[in-house]
Formats: C-alpha cells, structure tokens, sequence
C-alpha cells in the first residue's frame, strides 16, 4: 500500500501537463506553396523533419516525466506492506524491542516482525533477540523459522527497559559463525529515547545488512507506579506504618485514581496530580498488614499499574542468634522489634539450621568460617559481626587492623538507614570497628573515612559487618 508524507503537494501534478500543453500551443499549420523545381530539397526536408520530430516528442516525454516525479518526490511517498527483505536464503537475526514502553502497542511491533520472517525462503536460519533479554537464542537455526508461531507467543512486553546496544552485539557475535552471503539484522522498536542513537557510531560489518523498523508515533499518556516502600520498615510496638509511593505520568498534568490495598481490603484511595517529575504519596498502612498493594486506575499501559509491597504480618521474623559472652546490647536492640522472634543457638547447633527453620542467622564475634559456608549452600541468609579475631574471607575482604578508635559517622544514604534522618545520622558515631580491605565482596554501607561497614558476599547471601552491638 502506497502513502505520501506531503499528499498535498499532489495537487501540484497539473503542472506535468504543461509541457504537452506548450507543445500543442506551438504547433503551426504550415502554407503549401508550389516552386518550379525544389525536388532534391523536398527530400532532404523529409529526412531532416522526421527526426525533428522524432525529438520533439522525446523532449515532451522528458519534460513531463521530470516535473510528474518531481512531483512525486515532494509528496514523500511512503510504501506500508510487505517489507524490502529479499526473498532469499538467508541467516537473519531479529532483534525485537520488548521494553515495557512498547505495550500500547506491541502487537504493532509483533505484525512487522511476522512480515520480516515471512519473506524468508525454506532454507534461511533465524535467530531471535530481544532487548530485555527475557529471549535470547542460543545461535541460527532453522527450526526457529518452523516454529515461528511458537516463538510468537513467547514475544511479549516485559517489565523492564531496553537494552538494544546490547542486543546488537549479540547479534553480531551470532552471525560471526555464518558462512552465508546474505547476512542480516532487523531492529524492530519504537524508536523512544533515541534508542538506536548506537548505530551512529558502531562499525557494521560490510557483509552484514541492517534494517531497522521503527514506530514513530508518540505514545499514548501513560501514569506509572515507580516504587513503593515502607516506613518505618520494622515498626516498634504501637508504632504507625506508611506506605511512601513514588509515582510519575509521560504529561504534564496526569490525573489519575491512587488506591492502597492492605491484606485485599482497600485501606485509602485519593485522586492524584502528576507530572513528567515524580511526585511522592504517603498513606496510613494498619498494624499487620502483610500483603500490600498500591494500583492506580487502568491506562495505556497496564504493566506498571501496580506494584507490591510486604509488610511484616502476623507472623514474627524468625532470627537465629549464635553470640558470644557480651551481646546484651544486641538482644536487647532485636527484642525491642515487635516483629521478631530471637532464638539463641549454640555454634554445633547452627549446622542444623537452614531456610525452612529461621529467616536470618547472626554470628556476633563467633569465627566459624567453614561452618558458614556450609549453611550458605541452604539458601540461608546470614549476618557475621566481625570481633577482634576477625580473619581474611578468601575473594571477600582482607582484614587490615583494627580501627583506632576515633571514631566515624556514617557515610549517607542508605537503604540500610532510610528511616533516620539527617540529624540522627550525625549523631552516630563508630569508635571500634574491623578495618578490611574489600576484594570480592560489594560494599554496601561505608563509614565517612571510605573504610567498609557492611560487605556482602552476593553469591552466598552472606553479609559482614565490621562492628559489633557491645556494651
């Protein structure tokens, strides 16, 4: 099907005619006139004429066809059907953009992807990507062609952003093993946030063609749910709980209905304003509420209308605590949580535990680095408090010295710390602490100096703090 960008300059496809029109117009009718003896000029005349008018009719064709495509240029004409792929053997990789911002319209981006592997000939290998990395084929196959159909349902918007940089080097490291002449890459996105910007300035291959489809429309407004998080995140007894709700809309003024669920019941539901900059809501959560939803109403984009949160229930944190002789400053800051359940274990004991009997295991000045491995392996999370016979965590940390004692705050923010505030930040302050040198391990809280406060061992869940609850 063909559309124009510029139709109303088709109204200009008049003017093609004028070159016919000045020809008709120039036509005279000659007057016959006898002579004695002009036989020998009669003849050359005929000879000359004919290819006079031989020319004149090329020039007619010319000049029309000049202004009619002239015409057609301006009008920007644009063909919208089956897409310019050959129909050839080929190993083509898909790249498709799956990011959640495509959701108003992805069946779009899902029909031009269908076209694309439909001009493929039995024979051709495809490979599929997409930009989130929820798909990503191993490698070309033709049985992906086959079973295109199959591979359709499992396109579907995900729940993050884009990466296609990223896609497109997978892409090019895929049909590195390609021996066949026609190599391509099709990009299928909407093209938001300069999205394909990367293609500017990477080196494309020679052997390899690249088409990217693009859906230019502005998207349909859109109001997102970005977060939600509770404060205080353990409430002491008889303490209020707020549900804090960062939400933002794609126009400036995105009036929307806000609701709060607590455990299935609505607990609050306000008309809310926002714009392209997040705005921040606060509501009221009730004491034991476990199963927390903030919603707002249906809009184009129904994927980030709704986000969870957890609350601490009924049912108390079960912690696991193997201490040394002097921890009453820590029993006394974990029972002071309504909602935990403290149980003290002996080190031979704790080999028994795992995720099934307890949600966390704290080790305050108890080095069984063996023993905490061993647990790691069961999916429990554990807290070790370094003591003063700290010892190096092979691809952990290194431990360095002992701190000086002079003392430091810490170094803001932190999730860790969201329910203190400025002040009562400043006011806290370290004296004794394990100086260690990060080596595998990601530092999560630091002290104002750069040493670490809390290293975590991601790939076992264990977290290492350098200070001690002590008297």
């Amino acid at each position: 099907m063909l559309n124009f960008t510029n139709p109303w300059f088709l109204l200009l496809a008049p003017i093609a005619l004028g070159p016919l029109v000045l020809h008709l117009l120039s036509r005279r009718k000659m007057k016959r006139t006898e002579f004695s003896s002009l036989f020998f000029l009669r003849k050359l005349r005929e000879r000359r004429f004919r290819w006079l008018k031989l020319r004149d009719l090329l020039l007619l064709i010319l000049r029309t066809l000049f202004l009619a495509f002239l015409v057609f240029a301006l009008s920007r004409p644009i063909w919208k059907g089956r897409f310019p792929v050959p129909l050839s053997k080929a190993d083509l990789v898909l790249i498709v953009d799956d990011s959640y911002s495509t959701s108003a319209r992805f069946s779009k981006i899902k029909e031009t992807a269908d076209r694309l592997v439909s001009e493929l000939t039995s024979g051709s290998r495809l490979a599929i990507i997409s930009s989130s990395g929820a798909i990503g084929d191993a490698g070309l196959s033709r049985e992906t062609l086959t079973e295109w159909e199959t591979w359709q349902d499992k396109i579907i918007p995900s729940q993050s952003g884009r990466d296609l940089e990223g896609a497109w080097r997978q892409a090019l490291h895929i049909l590195q093993v390609s021996n066949v002449s026609n190599k391509q890459i099709a990009v299928v996105s909407d093209g938001q946030s300069r999205a394909l910007d990367f293609l500017r300035t990477v080196s494309i291959p020679s052997d390899v063609e690249v088409y990217c489809f693009i859906d230019k429309k502005e998207p349909p407004s859109n109001t997102s749910v970005l977060s939600t998080s509770l404060h205080p995140r353990f409430p002491l007894p008889g303490e209020e709980q707020s549900l804090k709700i960062i939400v933002r809309s794609t126009e400036q003024n995105g009036e929307t209905d806000l609701s709060v669920f607590a455990d299935s019941k609505l607990n609050g539901k306000r008309v809310v304003n926002v714009g392209q900059n997040s705005k921040e809501f606060l509501f009221n959560i009730p004491a034991g509420a476990e199963r927390i939803i903030a919603e707002l109403e249906a809009d184009s984009i129904n994927a980030d209308d709704r986000h969870f949160a957890h609350g601490a229930g009924p049912r108390k944190l079960r912690v696991a605590l193997v201490s040394g002789a002097d921890s009453e400053l820590l029993d006394l800051a974990l029972a002071v949580g309504g909602g935990v359940e403290v149980r003290h274990v002996s080190s031979p004991s704790a080999a028994g535990l795992s995720a099934g009997t307890c949600e966390l295991l704290i080790w305050d000045d108890v080095n069984q680095p063996e023993q905490i491995n061993s647990i790691a392996t069961r999916g429990l999370p554990q807290l070790v408090l370094l003591g003063e016979e700290a010892v190096d965590v092979p691809g952990v940390f290194r431990v360095i010295e002992q701190s000086s004692g002079q003392g430091f705050e810490i170094m803001a923010p932190s999730e860790l710390f969201a329910d203190l505030s400025a002040e009562d930040m400043r006011e806290i302050r370290f004296t004794k602490y394990q100086r260690i040198e990060p080596l595998g391990g990601r530092t999560i809280v630091s002290f104002s100096g750069g040493d670490p406060l809390l290293v975590a061992d991601t790939s076992k869940n264990i977290y290492y703090c350098t200070v001690r609850f002590t008297p």
